[in-house]
This record gives C-alpha cells, structure tokens and sequence, in this order.
C-alpha cells in the first residue's frame, strides 16, 4: 500500500493513504492535508491516482491551469519553507482474512475524457470535454467554468479526476454544491450526477 507522508524539517508528522479519491493539499482548514506555513495557499496543490500513476496539480491562484507532473516513490516535494510530502509504500501490514477468494464487483466508470460537463439547457446549453486536469466552477471570470449566476460563489467548486473516476469538492462556497440533491463537501460524481451551485443545474453526460 502506497501512502503519501507528511514531513516537517524531514522528520515524518502523518501519514495518507493514496487511494481512490484525490487528496487537497493546502494552509486552509478544510484540505486533507492542512500545512501550517504562511507561505503555503489555503488551497496549495492536489494529488491524484490516475491512470497507474500518482499525479501532481499545483492550483494556482488566478485561474491559471498548471500541468500535471508525476509524483515518483522516495522523492520528496517541498511545500513551503520546511514541508513537503513523499510517496512511499507503507511498512504498515493491513490484516485481514489471507485465504477471502471473494472478487471485488467491477463498476465501469470510465476515463474523465469520456465524460462531458453540460451547463445549461436547450439551446443555451454548453458541453465541456473533461480531461485528466481538474475543472473549477465558479461566477469568477477565472475559472475554467465560468457560471453567471448571482448565487454562485467566484470559486464555488471543483471536477477532481482520479484512477477510479471523478470527484467533486465545495470550495467553501456560500451557498453549498448539492450533487443529485444532497449538499456536498466532497463527493464522487458519475454520469448522469446532477450537480446544482447557486440556482444552475450542471450534468455530467
């Protein structure tokens, strides 16, 4: 089992399975993994299982996409001025029955780049193609999807991918993210999700 480590001056404070969903990283109290350094963005970076691989997204400030860039084992990334986090296997031995022959039930998912976000309805309608970045939804001009709608939040929420399918996270957004009717602070979507911010129905298609 692969874990990602949190370390202050090199020595480790806590370890994170990387597992299914994406894991926020960032100063703000509501990241996964919260860094106390005053040189870290509330919302600093996210660390993705995709594709085999374990990926990194710097969430820039402004809007601005950043490229993923590979996370390898055993190399440390700095995270201010004295964190940073390391993908390493865990020592740590998970017990459970040894002889279970029971197979786990496959559910067909599907990459983000077959999934299409549709905002809107009739002609008004947009469909914007996800790919392996993540998307952020908000009323602010900066974002990737921009929503004009009073009641939307400038950085209301965001689309995650990761190895298993799509994630969505509130970013602290005033008025709540509901996904098919119940409010979300993180959630994973799947085609045909509705997925409300403000008074607009988003669906994934």
């Amino acid at each position: 089992m692969e874990v990602l480590v949190l370390r202050y001056r090199g020595e480790p404070l806590r370890e994170f399975p990387l597992g299914s969903r994406p894991l926020e990283v960032g100063s703000g109290a509501g990241c996964d993994i919260v860094v106390h350094d005053a040189r870290v963005r509330e919302r600093h970076l996210l660390v993705s299982a995709i594709g085999g691989s374990v990926m990194l997204h710097e969430l820039r400030p402004g809007g601005k996409r950043a490229p993923l860039r590979a996370l390898e084992l055993g190399f440390p990334v700095r995270i201010g001025l004295h964190h940073s986090i390391e993908r390493v296997r865990s020592e740590r031995v998970r017990l459970g029955p040894a002889t279970s022959r029971t197979e786990p039930l496959g559910v067909e998912l599907g990459s983000a780049a077959e999934i299409s976000l549709l905002v809107g309805s009739g002609t008004e309608a947009r469909r914007i193609p996800l790919d392996a970045l993540p998307l952020t939804i908000g009323s602010g001009s900066r974002n990737d999807v921009v929503i004009h709608d009073r009641t939307v939040s400038g950085r209301h929420c965001r689309l995650e991918p990761s190895a298993d399918g799509l994630w969505l996270r509130d970013l602290g957004s005033r008025n709540g993210t509901h996904v098919d009717g119940v409010a979300i602070e993180l959630a994973r979507v799947l085609p045909g999700s509705v997925i409300r911010v403000g008074r607009t129905n988003l669906r994934l298609v």
